[in-house]
């Protein structure tokens, strides 16, 4: 299928982690081959984006797609999120099992299930130890069908891609 990414970020996360180059103008930026996907990339600009140039952004990648992908801020009252929520189908929410993870979870999923959004909560961890596997378990209870069966193991060398200019896939392919 065709997807699209579209990196709604101004720390542009994803966008680094593909070994791309923040946009200077990510609303009229041209998307990048990266990896198999057509990546839209962020860039500081997004920060003063108003919610109708990121749904925009979201609209143009989804008439050239088949399913498009957005990677929002943790700040859940961007305009990012303002622009991309009313198109989205499904709202994936990535689930850190630890203590500071689990509140902004909570909220996200209330949040994007009071706008009518199907949800799916998508645990990862650092290192299988007690407190990520109890956290584990408290998503499990809480979250139940929503929560994806299979968790996201992430490898500290991840975080250190953007830093060496390298794509996640290639400085940490199995995080």
């Amino acid at each position: 299928r065709r997807v699209a990414l579209v990196d709604a970020d101004p720390q542009a996360g994803v966008t680094t982690a593909a070994g791309l180059a923040p946009a200077a103008d990510p609303c009229t930026a041209s998307p990048a081959a990266a990896h198999g996907l057509a990546l839209y990339p962020a860039g500081r600009a997004l920060a003063a984006t108003h919610p109708e140039a990121h749904g925009a952004r979201v609209r143009r990648a989804a008439d050239a797609a088949e399913v498009v992908v957005v990677d929002a801020s943790p700040a859940l009252g961007d305009a990012g999120h303002a622009g991309a929520w009313p198109l989205a189908d499904l709202v994936l929410v990535a689930a850190r099992c630890d203590a500071a993870g689990l509140p902004s979870v909570a909220e996200t999923v209330a949040l994007a299930e009071a706008a009518g959004k199907r949800v799916r909560v998508v645990p990862t961890f650092l290192a299988p130890t007690g407190l990520a596997k109890e956290s584990h378990a408290f998503l499990r209870g809480r979250y139940g069908d929503r929560l994806v069966a299979a968790a996201i193991p992430q490898d500290a060398r991840a975080a250190e891609a953007a830093g060496v200019g390298r794509p996640v896939t290639l400085t940490a392919p199995r995080s």
